[in-house]
């Protein structure tokens, strides 16, 4: 037996990379909550209403610029040297861009949307990263969700102080706080890695490789599919919800605010849920909860299209969103673990990575062309229904034989 010295130092080693990455996870997403009320709202007062919809197609470009990069110098570096050179990189960008909105260069605003969607999604990325090299599956099927929670809170803090902040500094103005932000994520991401024994990625396939899996996978097609269309829906929704808030709040700062409030309910119906992921799944089980997720969102989609306001909308943004953080992130984590190896990392990162951004700039597409958006949504939301009955069909909980 252990002296219990021994084991209170055992105990402190394996609770310290559990604080450092829920605290990294904290402040990428209080990150997120500060700038993205401000800029979404930034963006249609510079622009117009209709101006996300062209910002979408941005994203879908520009991420795919970044992400080899950054898939790039995640081969060459440890985790911890790219989490500080992204955060420190994320932030001379921020400063370039709001000095250039100072200026009134053209497509600023534009450029700070790309920059909100690009940078986050690459700093999660890390953070994941981090927690699948360090953590071993007994410890992450709890410890994810506790990542999840303690991320929520990061970003109901952030979206609490955006709504305060729009009036009272700017909304243009309060994103300077994500400078010093970035300083903290870059301290406490080094922080991470070192409690984590500084990992370095195993998976270091080129983007060949990763798009070899999916053809090769009929699951992963499924998946990538599936997160597709579910981001096109989400897309939809967020356009709606956005050109309908221009007209119900036309000044910049009540917009703002508005915004942060519903982020606000979409935090806390995501933390709820998040808590209850667990006992959730236990009941009804990961093929009936894959299934069930489009059936609500469909009933909250009714439920806006029979009251088309800002209130209606907000509702199935809320729902829709929360569902996304919670349920659907620990539903889509589960249908993974049976898959081979290959499966589960390079599958995974071509569905999670370039999935998610494409299908934005493939929405963006459709919004052009598109003019019956509430008819087109609830047309996406019954082909998620299809996705997730073949998924479930698919699904076997029996533990992955290594490849």
């Amino acid at each position: 037996m252990a002296p219990p010295e021994d084991a209170a130092e055992a105990a402190e080693s394996q609770w310290r990379p559990l604080l450092w990455v829920a605290a990294l996870a904290f402040l990428i997403l209080l990150s997120y909550g500060l700038c993205r009320s401000a800029i979404d709202a930034i963006l249609q007062d510079d622009n117009g209403k209709d101006a996300t919809k062209h910002a979408y197609a941005l994203v879908a470009l520009a991420v795919t610029i970044v992400i080899p990069l950054y898939s790039r110098a995640a081969s060459k570096f440890a985790i911890g040297h790219v989490m500080a050179m992204s955060a420190a990189t994320s932030a001379a960008v921020l400063a370039v861009l709001l000095f250039a909105r100072n200026l009134h260069l053209p497509y600023a605003s534009y450029l700070l949307y790309i920059w909100k969607d690009v940078y986050v999604v690459i700093l999660v990325e890390l953070v994941w990263t981090l927690a699948n090299s360090a953590f071993k599956t007994t410890t992450a099927r709890w410890a994810y969700g506790f990542f999840c929670v303690a991320g929520t809170f990061g970003d109901m803090s952030g979206s609490y102080l955006s709504g305060k902040l729009a009036h009272s500094v700017g909304s243009a103005e309060l994103l300077w706080l994500i400078v010093p932000t970035m300083g903290a994520i870059a301290l406490v991401g080094v922080a991470a890695a070192k409690s984590c024994g500084w990992p370095h990625p195993d998976n270091k396939s080129a983007i060949r490789g990763l798009l070899g899996v999916v053809r090769n996978s009929r699951s992963v097609q499924l998946l990538l599919a599936l997160v597709a269309v579910i981001q096109i829906v989400t897309t939809l929704i967020d356009f709606s919800y956005l050109t309908t808030s221009f007209d119900a709040y036309p000044v910049l700062a009540d917009r703002t605010e508005a915004y942060a409030q519903v982020q606000m309910a979409i935090g806390l119906g995501s933390l709820v849920l998040q808590a209850l992921s667990g006992a959730i799944v236990t009941v009804i089980g990961v093929r009936a909860l894959v299934i069930a997720l489009p059936v609500i969102l469909g009933g909250a989609a009714l439920y806006a299209s029979l009251h088309p306001t800002f209130t209606g909308l907000a509702v199935l943004k809320i729902v829709n969103k929360s569902l996304d953080y919670s349920l659907f992130r620990t539903s889509k984590e589960l249908l993974y673990r049976p898959l081979s190896y290959a499966e589960r990392t390079q599958g995974k990162a071509a569905v999670d990575i370039f999935g998610y951004r494409a299908a934005k700039g493939a929405a963006s597409g459709l919004l052009e062309v598109v003019t019956l958006v509430a008819m087109v949504t609830a047309l996406g939301i019954g082909l998620w229904l299809i996705l997730a009955a073949l998924l479930a069909l698919r699904f076997t909980p029996e533990a992955p034989a290594e490849a």
